[in-house]
């Protein structure tokens, strides 16, 4: 399903169901709620509009987190330049 068939499908309720939408943690809850707002969605429907609320990030490697919390992979004795890495 696409995205302006679904909202077509939400009527006058568009914003409280899609408030609703963002709570929803699993497909099963995200079901009942399309089921109670009388939305046709399949399974997968769900798990893809699941995956559009709540994007998964990817985890941060550990030199990463260094640089995000300002730690840094250098040894002690090596002169810290002061910038910091750019995360695009």
């Amino acid at each position: 399903m696409k995205i302006p068939e679904l909202m077509a499908q939400l009527g006058e309720n568009r914003e409280e169901v899609l408030q609703q939408a963002v709570q929803c943690e699993t497909v099963d809850e995200l079901l009942q709620l399309a089921e109670g707002n009388s939305i046709k969605l399949t399974e997968q429907e769900a798990d893809e509009l699941l995956r559009i609320l709540h994007p998964q990030l990817g985890e941060l490697s550990d030199s990463e987190l260094d640089g995000v919390t300002g730690g840094s992979d250098k040894e002690e004795g090596e002169k810290k330049s002061g910038h910091f890495p750019v995360l695009l």
